[in-house]
């Protein structure tokens, strides 16, 4: 946020003053309408309205796919579309760090729902490559566990997992494809063996990359994994 100094604000008109102390209304994070007093700071209702929790009952396969894999459980907030792809590209491509506060107060009941059971979960997000956190300048998992452990105070791990490598884009790539590429990408802090985990990403497509970072967490001796995302493409 834009701030004055002293003395340039003391040279303002006194009007001009009490108009700039006046807080604005929170907005919509989605179409940008302002929000009533008695609304909590994210959605409006009518862009909150349509958004689908996800719910893994209703996900037969993914249920048969995570019995496969090393990964305990699986959460996510919402089912992908077309709000959440707007949400997630502005955090992840156009420098919107601040909707990873309003975005990990939506993870919460997914977190809760996640973690019931789990004693002293450890934070953990998908890490990128040292070369596209240049490009990018923040890794956007990370900031959604940094603010999701503020809010739960669970511990967060900004070094849980490495990028041994970097890996090409995976959009619109196979899940085998994503596979092979990601396959030996990452490595495990070895102080995490023992501790029980909830890998944090923003959106669960394949679960090729999901996988990649279980298997390197498994092989690091961690006691379980599990996903957690802002959203599941069905």
């Amino acid at each position: 946020m834009m701030t004055l100094s002293p003395l340039l604000t003391q040279t303002l008109p006194q009007w001009y003053r009490r108009l700039l102390a006046v807080p604005l209304p929170p907005q919509c994070i989605a179409c940008g309408v302002y929000l009533a007093p008695t609304q909590p700071p994210g959605l409006c209702p009518a862009c909150y309205g349509p958004r689908r929790a996800f719910d893994l009952a209703q996900q037969p396969a993914l249920q048969d796919w995570l019995k496969a894999s090393p990964i305990k459980d699986f959460r996510a907030a919402w089912l992908y579309d077309e709000v959440c792809s707007g949400l997630v590209s502005r955090l992840k491509f156009h420098d919107a760090s601040e909707l990873a506060t309003p975005l990990a107060r939506v993870l919460l009941p997914a977190w809760q729902g996640l973690v019931t059971a789990v004693p002293q979960p450890q934070l953990v997000p998908v890490p990128l490559h040292p070369s596209r956190l240049r490009e990018r300048r923040y890794n956007q998992a990370a900031l959604l566990a940094k603010r999701l452990s503020q809010l739960t105070g669970a511990p967060w791990w900004p070094e849980g997992l490495r990028r041994q490598r970097p890996t090409p884009h995976q959009t619109g790539q196979s899940r085998a494809t994503r596979l092979r590429q990601l396959a030996g990408a990452f490595r495990a802090n070895p102080q995490l063996a023992g501790q029980h985990v909830v890998l944090l990403d923003d959106v669960f497509t394949t679960g090729s990359t999901a996988l990649a970072c279980a298997r390197a967490l498994q092989r690091g001796g961690v006691a379980s994994v599990r996903v957690l995302t802002l959203a599941y493409v069905e």
